[in-house]
């Protein structure tokens, strides 16, 4: 009965006080010693219809207009979040040694900041901890991505925003520089080919001009 139950909660009135003053300290003094977190926001532009890099695939897509523009902003927001610029970031901001990032023991595993000679179980959790942090999205209707950093550190989560939009757009210029090596080479190649070609026809041709008495090739010659 109701009767019953009052009675059972008045005897244990102490204990039911005593646990929810416990738990209210604990909550207070987690919420009290809890750092708060910053975030830091970057916004890129992104023209989908302009090629990655200069490779001869890319113009032939480009020309032919068979690629969808929304998934060319999708894989730019892929590479954004890559472990290639997450790397670089890494090593340009020297973040495996910073303890606002790495926690209280940064440094004490590794004595570089090249993440790739790091032990494969550090870098990846060095990678796992920074894209944790690390949100990317595109603003809809729009051809704005979004870099958004968090860090307990205001300085450290706008340097890395930054360092991350950085990053991305060096990747990007290495990219088209490399591709446009790539073309200037086949070019080349062609060149090469066409000249060798042209000497082996010239070759002939006054081989055959040889055999056959014929003096030159003008127009009005017999």
């Amino acid at each position: 009965s109701f009767g019953a139950m009052w009675r059972t909660i008045a005897k244990r009135k102490v204990i039911i006080l005593l646990t929810t003053a416990i738990i209210f300290a604990t909550v207070a003094v987690y919420t009290l010693r809890a750092k708060p977190v910053f975030e830091s926001m970057v916004l890129l532009q992104i023209d989908p219809d302009r090629s990655a890099n200069l490779g001869l695939e890319d113009v032939v897509a480009e020309k032919s207009g068979s690629e969808d523009p929304d998934a060319r902003m999708q894989t730019e927001v892929m590479l954004i979040k890559s472990d290639t610029v997450a790397a670089r970031v890494l090593e340009a901001e020297g973040l495996a040694r910073n303890p606002e990032f790495a926690g209280p023991k940064a440094g004490a595993a590794s004595a570089t900041t090249d993440i790739r000679t790091m032990n494969p179980l550090e870098r990846q959790a060095l990678l796992a901890k920074f894209k944790g942090a690390l949100t990317v999205r595109i603003v809809p209707g729009t051809q704005l991505v979004e870099v958004r950093f968090r860090s307990t550190d205001p300085k450290l989560a706008a340097e890395v925003a930054n360092a991350v939009a950085q990053q991305y757009m060096q990747r990007n210029f290495q990219t088209h520089y490399e591709g446009a090596l790539q073309v200037s080479n086949w070019l080349s190649k062609q060149m090469a080919e066409l000249q060798a070609k042209a000497v082996e026809a010239q070759r002939k041709l006054a081989d055959f001009q040889k055999e056959n008495n014929i003096v030159g090739t003008d127009e009005n010659d017999n």
